[in-house]
């Protein structure tokens, strides 16, 4: 279920016949959107979308994320079927231009509707249709029961879609409710750490960040992360807000209430990208400054070294350590 970039998965879009095809699954965005037949611009070569016949949309797909890629197009209503379950009346956006999005045939949000883009539409709005998430249309039909989970052991990636899978966790759940202000409404899946540590040394303490699994890298604001690279001995600064490190760093952990869940420092460089020209011993950390960021953003490759559990219904993630195996 991951292909080493990012977490996707099959899904089939359609009736009667359907499209399959491979989506992104994306904690850190709520709308189902996939490449349409009609796409003018970056299209792919990837099966296309064909939207219901003689079915008229619903309204606009304009959707920005936060890496400034786009997608453009009209929203319809038709049947996902995800493993054996089959979901009628799902909100789909077909995309006809999609901008710097490579290799990705669509995105399957797994957020909440409150950052939704569909539900802000005046032509929904105006024939009393209000928007619901693709996980809240599953609880809706009595599908699932309010939990789903993400998993990566060696070369293998599961998306467990209700629940977790008992085999793989070890049922030790560290619960952390949504960090969320006074009657606001959940949107993404936002979570307060106690720390991040070095070697076993709080470095930055309650940080908040968003867990996301359509990010690959650790994001985090520039000041944050500098401050943190600044306690990894012989660290230097790249571009585009990657750090070289000595290869040998030591472990990186994320405190949540009170429990270490750690990064191995080899995973910690293993998983950063390639192209620059490093010192000899040196490698590329797996946190990236950014700008535009007040709050982290914990993507896939962290979330790789455990087990991640998403409580839709009680507004809660849950992280677990993953089963050895002998």
């Amino acid at each position: 279920m991951s292909n080493g970039a990012w977490w996707s998965g099959k899904i089939d879009v359609g009736s009667p016949g359907y499209t399959r095809v491979n989506v992104l699954l994306d904690t850190g965005s709520t709308d189902v959107w996939l490449v349409s037949a009609s796409c003018s611009k970056n299209c792919g070569t990837a099966p296309k979308y064909i939207a219901p016949a003689g079915v008229q949309s619903e309204g606009t797909l304009n959707l920005t994320y936060h890496d400034d890629s786009h997608v453009f197009g009209k929203v319809y209503r038709d049947t996902i079927r995800v493993g054996d379950l089959q979901v009628e009346n799902v909100a789909v956006g077909a995309a006809d231009i999609v901008h710097d999005m490579k290799d990705i045939e669509g995105i399957f949000g797994l957020a909440f509707p409150a950052i939704s883009t569909f539900k802000a539409d005046p032509y929904s709005q105006k024939k009393g249709q209000t928007y619901v998430s693709f996980y809240d249309t599953m609880l809706q039909q009595g599908l699932v029961h309010g939990k789903f989970s993400f998993s990566y052991t060696g070369d293998v990636g599961e998306f467990y879609l209700d629940g977790w899978n008992q085999e793989i966790s070890d049922g030790n759940f560290t619960w952390l409710d949504l960090d969320l202000a006074e009657d606001e409404a959940p949107g993404l899946w936002k979570i307060k750490a106690d720390a991040i540590k070095l070697d076993d040394s709080d470095v930055l303490l309650e940080q908040r960040m968003i867990v996301d699994t359509g990010t690959n890298y650790m994001l985090g604001p520039m000041n944050a992360v500098e401050q943190f690279y600044q306690c990894v001995k012989g660290a230097k600064p790249l571009n585009n807000g990657f750090w070289q490190i000595p290869c040998d760093t030591p472990d990186v952990a994320f405190t949540f209430d009170g429990k270490d869940f750690v990064i191995t420092g080899s995973v910690f460089v293993k998983c950063a990208p390639g192209g620059y020209q490093l010192d000899e011993g040196y490698c590329v950390g797996m946190f990236k400054g950014d700008p535009g960021l007040s709050f982290w953003i914990l993507g896939q490759f962290a979330m790789q070294n455990w087990y991640t559990t998403f409580d839709y219904k009680d507004q809660r993630v849950g992280f677990s350590s993953l089963k050895t195996t002998t």
